[in-house]
């Protein structure tokens, strides 16, 4: 009988950490319905996606997937891995010759996706990307 609950407890413990989303092992896509210009404060409807996976790298998807733009992450700050909690996770990244860095994060249930690449005291990509979905590949 013990060993029955043992394995049952296994096998819940299985089921439960296969379903956590994780930056370290999963492909994770979040999907966008909105886009905020803080250059501007104007909101518009914008459908895209993000993925990030263990391979270092944020794919940005537009026009349903017929545009991709690639990120190589440098590194990855914030311990942010249950996305159902607040937190962040800031990442490091280039984006050809050019550093910045994409910030994901979840604050009472509101997802998003900042960008922040400075030039001569500017971001040039002044988004911040709201995030109706997040899943697992």
């Amino acid at each position: 009988m013990k060993s029955i609950l043992v394995l049952s407890l296994i096998f819940i413990s299985y089921i439960a950490y296969s379903q956590e989303l994780n930056f370290k092992r999963d492909v994770i896509v979040w999907e966008v319905n909105k886009l905020t210009d803080t250059s501007s404060d104007s909101t518009i409807t914008y459908r895209c996606q993000f993925i990030t996976d263990k391979s270092g790298i944020v794919k940005w998807l537009q026009e349903d997937g017929d545009f991709i733009t690639k990120f190589k992450i440098q590194s990855s700050n914030g311990d942010w891995l249950d996305f159902s909690k607040d937190g962040a996770r800031t990442l490091a990244v280039t984006y050809l010759d050019k550093k910045g860095s994409i910030q994901l994060s979840g604050k009472d249930g509101v997802k998003l996706v900042k960008f922040e690449f400075i030039e001569d005291g500017e971001n040039t990509l002044p988004f911040i990307f709201h995030v109706s979905s997040i899943s697992k590949l």
